[in-house]
């Protein structure tokens, strides 16, 4: 639960939206790209995190960690339909 309430704390800090039961914030870091997380509007469970190819391509930097690769795969299979949606094309 202690690790729920600090994403929550963390996630606080941007601008959310609520659609339904979702809530969804856009988080933009200049040079680095953006990415989208979507999550329940009660308890704050991520449902989906979409990224641009910028920011999968940058991700190391952000989170200052390595990536796991098959977290990079996950990320830019999703990347593609997130620009898609985004772009509308």
């Amino acid at each position: 639960m202690t690790e729920q309430k600090e994403v929550k704390s963390l996630m606080e800090e941007y601008k959310w939206y609520d659609v339904g039961e979702t809530r969804y914030a856009v988080i933009e870091k200049k040079d680095i790209g953006e990415f989208m997380v979507r999550c329940e509007r009660e308890n704050w469970e991520v449902k989906d995190i979409r990224m641009s190819d910028e920011f999968v391509e940058n991700m190391d930097e952000y989170f200052g960690v390595r990536m796991d690769m098959e977290f990079i795969r996950i990320g830019k299979e999703h990347s593609s339909d997130y620009e898609k949606q985004r772009t509308g094309k």
